[in-house]
């Protein structure tokens, strides 16, 4: 369950943010990493651009699993293309 942070002017903040923004599907692709920490029991996720979470710890370690996998797949996708198995097309 993802969950504002915790007071209610961090509440209207990101009520004001989600009606404003249009979200991170402007195709950009983002090689900076989030910072991570953890505050009051709640995993606290933040950046790039305008991400700025909070998770219960349950939330986080799924989220978690979910980019390792999406990660590891991506490189290989990104080793495949470099480099075809052999007997299929040359490299793009």
């Amino acid at each position: 369950m993802m969950r504002c942070a915790n007071s209610a002017a961090r509440n209207d903040e990101t009520l004001t943010a989600i009606n404003g923004y249009m979200g991170m599907s402007d195709g950009k692709v983002y090689d900076e990493a989030s910072e991570v920490s953890a505050e009051d029991g709640e995993v606290i996720v933040k950046g790039p651009d305008a991400v700025d979470v909070s998770l219960t710890p349950e939330a986080a370690e799924t989220t978690s699993d979910r980019l390792l996998t999406g990660s590891l797949k991506a490189r290989g996708q990104q080793h495949f293309k470099k480099n075809p198995p052999i007997g299929t097309s040359e490299k793009r």
